[in-house]
């Protein structure tokens, strides 16, 4: 399991329980590249996207179905 949390985001205090149970959280745009791959993208078997807006939902499925067709969005 790893977390991406945008870059630019507040400080959340849900992240730093999830920081707290030792899940590794990247930083970055989630629908980037880079920051897909340094999740581990290419290894993962699923993926959920969960933000408040369904275009970067969408625009982050897509491209890490790109960077690995057999992930289970």
């Amino acid at each position: 399991v790893v977390a991406v949390q945008k870059a630019d985001a507040a400080e959340d205090p849900l992240l730093e329980e999830i920081i707290d149970r030792g899940v590794p959280v990247v930083r970055g745009d989630g629908r980037a590249v880079k920051t897909l791959e340094q999740a581990g993208i290419r290894k993962a078997r699923a993926i959920i996207l969960a933000t408040s807006d369904d275009l970067t939902n969408l625009d982050a499925g897509l491209t890490a179905h790109d960077l690995n067709p057999a992930v289970r969005i």
